[in-house]
């Protein structure tokens, strides 16, 4: 039996069930194996007990820390009462069964279904890494299946990782310890949000972090990562100061698909919004076709056509990109800029003469020369070419238009402009994403480049966003959100946006 000061003794009776042992012990309570005298049988029952609110006293009461915890400590035990009424509920073989809620101790108690089995965390130990696409399917499959359950409930997990997992002994998958879950009701609650370090998301840790689907749905694809090459991501908070993890759609993952690493690719966006929102949206892109999966991706609508073209047969540019390094190349700094050193040194050379001829003072020879390197220094830092000149260079060497083509080198600079803000490098950037064509697929990115362009009024970037809410690539299929960028798009002079908007009788 395992050992915790705050547990209760092996033997101890709640009601009809007899304490027998230890399972585990989080930051949200203790889990016990108990034996249900009336039946004679094993269950598993968890016992309300948070670290940072409450404790134990005269060896079986639970209460609060401190009088300033006794309003978070009430709610807790309402919603560990209202959690486990909605958990009784499902009948899922993914899902450990609830039976009871039992309130004594000045707690409660979850009585539950005793799983057999070893925890997923001990399997991938054993074998090291999931052999192919089909055998992780196994697992995530039916967890996904049954999660949806839950989530349409209004309910989250929260802690979802290999040891919250077991492996009955038909081989089947049980997700468990609920003991984090949390009414999505409840998000403004100041109590401390549970979970663990490598499988929890950003918004986990922020205070008001908006949680919902997409939340549990980080973590299994932490836990796709896990099984996949035998390590986790960095951590989601360090991933969001600079994220240097190499995508698993990047790498070559013998037995796996490249379209069912994009989808766990798209799982593991640090940003929430980014992510699937729904366990809904995201299926399709893992179940497609048995092993294979379908287009994360689609060919995302590009720049406003000279005819007026029907939506799902938009026309598209011609491109011809090199998939994007795991690292970005160096900047590459354009003529302009060696000429501008090239002057800065002739100035350097003649405050020299005129110094030597007794004309300036050391003094300010030296503020001189440190104010020209101060600029040339600044003209580094700036990349020495503004947004707008460097998006024209990034379409010239693109298209190989008074310069030597480098497609490489016209992303790269697209790419600068577009994070400076520049609305037609973003949405520039985003129908490359869309496309595919010459990089990685990335419908996730698309929407983020296109989203920020069409939030600064571009009109043609409005139109793009309106065919992806229309159509659900990206983002959960909308209507009527669609129709608001359709608008926006029309009201620029977009043709084809008006074009929709007359069609579907906006």
């Amino acid at each position: 039996m395992e050992t915790h000061l705050l547990a209760l003794p092996a033997g101890y009776r709640i009601e009809s069930y007899e304490i027998q042992a230890v399972l585990g012990k989080g930051g949200f309570g203790i889990t016990y194996r108990a034996l249900d005298l009336q039946l004679d049988k094993q269950v598993a029952i968890k016992e309300l007990l948070i670290d940072s609110i409450a404790t134990r006293v005269e060896g079986s009461t639970v209460v609060p820390q401190s009088a300033s915890l006794q309003e978070d400590w009430d709610w807790a035990r309402e919603s560990f009462r209202k959690e486990a009424k909605v958990l009784a509920r499902f009948s899922h073989p993914a899902i450990v069964g609830v039976h009871r809620i039992i309130e004594a101790n000045g707690t409660g108690y979850m009585v539950m279904d005793y799983v057999e089995g070893e925890t997923y965390e001990a399997r991938l130990r054993r074998i090291g890494r999931e052999p192919d696409q089909a055998s992780l399917m196994a697992v995530i499959g039916p967890l996904l299946d049954g999660l949806s359950e839950v989530h349409e409930h209004g309910l989250l997990h929260r802690d979802i990782k290999p040891e919250n997992i077991l492996i009955n002994r038909r081989g089947q998958p049980v997700l468990i310890d609920f003991g984090t879950a949390r009414s999505t009701v409840a998000a403004t609650m100041t109590m401390t949000m549970m979970g663990t370090v490598g499988y929890m998301p950003i918004e986990q840790s922020q205070t008001k972090g908006k949680k919902g689907p997409w939340t549990d749905i980080y973590a299994i694809g932490v836990m796709m990562c896990r099984a996949i090459t035998g390590g986790k991501p960095p951590s989601a908070t360090d991933r969001i100061m600079e994220d240097d993890f190499q995508w698993l759609s990047y790498r070559q993952i013998p037995g796996y698909s490249e379209k069912f690493l994009q989808a766990g690719d798209w799982a593991l966006r640090v940003r929430p919004e980014e992510r699937p929102q729904s366990i809904a949206d995201w299926m399709p892109h893992l179940l497609s076709s048995g092993t294979s999966t379908p287009e994360v991706n689609q060919n995302i609508p590009v720049a406003e056509p000279e005819a007026e073209v029907p939506n799902d047969e938009l026309a598209q540019p011609e491109r011809n990109f090199v998939d994007p390094p795991a690292n970005p190349p160096k900047r590459r700094y354009q003529p302009v800029l060696w000429v501008s050193l090239a002057l800065t040194g002739l100035v350097l050379l003649l405050v020299v003469a005129f110094s030597h001829s007794g004309g300036i003072s050391p003094g300010v020879f030296l503020t001189l020369t440190g104010l020209v390197l101060s600029l040339v220094v600044a003209f580094l830092h700036s990349g020495g070419i503004s947004p707008e000149q460097s998006y024209l260079q990034g379409v010239a060497y693109l298209k190989g238009e008074g310069v030597t083509k480098d497609e490489n080198h016209g992303l790269e600079l697209i790419t600068t402009a577009a994070k400076k803000g520049l609305a037609k490098a973003q949405n520039e950037l985003g129908e490359i994403y869309y496309s595919g064509e010459g990089v990685t697929k990335d419908i996730v990115e698309a929407v983020k480049w296109c989203r920020k362009a069409a939030e600064q009024e571009h009109a043609v970037a409005q139109n793009n966003l309106g065919n992806l809410y229309y159509k659900g690539e990206g983002v959960t299929k909308d209507t009527a959100e669609a129709a608001k960028w359709f608008r926006k798009a029309a009201a620029g002079g977009n043709q084809e946006a008006a074009a929709w908007l007359k069609q579907n009788g906006y």
